[in-house]
């Protein structure tokens, strides 16, 4: 148990990175697009 906490741990991490990050790019790009206008 102790062993599969340490391997999902950063597996979650990478995953919530993965996804979030596209996410983040399309938030300020739509954001940078709504400053302008």
């Amino acid at each position: 148990m102790e062993i599969h906490r340490r391997i999902a741990m950063p597996i979650s991490c990478l995953i919530f990175f993965f996804i979030s990050f596209p996410l983040g790019l399309v938030v300020k790009r739509s954001g940078k697009g709504m400053s302008f206008t």
